[in-house]
């Protein structure tokens, strides 16, 4: 396994991590639940605050799972896009539970 850090005047800009599984857990501000994902290799570019997970990537946060070979998530408007990176026979599969709407009656 091997870490790379890339900085720029004592400010971080890059982080770089390869290895048998790469792994990322955080709690968003206002969330229950972390957020967890692996891969084999995972970038984390800090002036944009997203992580991109490459070569089989699984994120997951409760019940919704997503993965494929590359998964970009946008630490700042949590987002998350997922691309099988042009792999023949790879796909991207996603499992999303539905939530139940918080209905306000007077």
């Amino acid at each position: 396994d091997k870490m790379t850090v890339y900085h720029k005047n004592q400010e971080l800009q890059k982080i770089i991590v390869v290895g048998n599984l790469a792994t990322y857990e955080e709690l968003p501000e206002g969330e229950t639940q972390k957020i967890h994902a692996k891969s084999r290799r995972m970038d984390y570019i800090a002036t944009d605050e997203i992580f991109i997970f490459t070569r089989e990537a699984h994120l997951w946060q409760g019940t919704d799972r997503i993965s494929g070979e590359r998964i970009e998530y946008d630490r700042i408007n949590n987002g998350m896009q997922a691309s099988n990176e042009g792999k023949e026979n790879s796909r991207v599969n996603a499992v999303f539970t539905p939530r139940k709407a918080h209905q306000d009656k007077p």
